[in-house]
C-alpha cells in the first residue's frame, strides 16, 4: 500500500456541520452533494454521507498501491470486502450486501440466535457508537 486515496463515512447532521468547517479550514475543496459533502486535497477524497445514527460508521477507504498487480483479488473480512486489482488500487467497503456500517446498519432488534452473535454485535456497536 501506498497511500489512503478516499474514505467514505456515514455521519450524523450534526457532526456533518462541525467537520465540514474544520475540513475548509484544513485546506480541502469542499463541495456539496445531495447525499452530504465530498472533500478533496493533495490527492485524497473525503466523502461524508449525512445519516441516522443507527446508519453511521465506516463506509469504505481506497487504497493506492506501491505495485500494480494483474488480477483482481477479493477477500472478506467479517461484513467487509478487499477488493485489490486489478491495477495499482484496491477498494475496501464495510456493511456489504446493504449493511450500513462494519458491523449492520442498527442495533439488533430481535433476540440475537446465539450469545456469540449477541457478544460479536455488542463489540461493533460498541466501537462504531463509541
Amino acid at each position: 500500500m501506498r497511500d489512503v486515496t478516499g474514505i467514505r463515512i456515514g455521519i450524523t447532521a450534526g457532526d456533518h456541520a462541525d467537520t465540514v468547517p474544520l475540513l475548509r479550514a484544513g485546506g480541502f475543496a469542499v463541495r456539496t452533494t445531495p447525499q452530504g459533502t465530498v472533500a478533496t486535497r493533495g490527492g485524497t477524497t473525503i466523502r461524508l454521507d449525512v445519516l441516522p445514527l443507527g446508519e453511521i460508521g465506516l463506509r469504505s477507504v481506497e487504497f493506492s498501491l506501491s505495485t500494480a498487480v494483474h488480477h483482481r483479488h477479493v477477500g472478506r473480512i467479517g461484513n467487509s470486502e478487499l477488493v485489490v486489482g486489478p491495477g495499482p488500487r484496491a477498494h475496501w467497503t464495510f456493511g456489504f450486501r446493504g449493511q450500513g456500517s462494519a458491523c449492520g446498519s442498527t442495533p439488533p432488534r430481535r433476540r440475537p440466535e446465539s450469545v456469540h452473535q449477541e457478544v460479536q454485535q455488542a463489540r461493533c456497536h460498541r466501537l462504531v457508537l463509541g
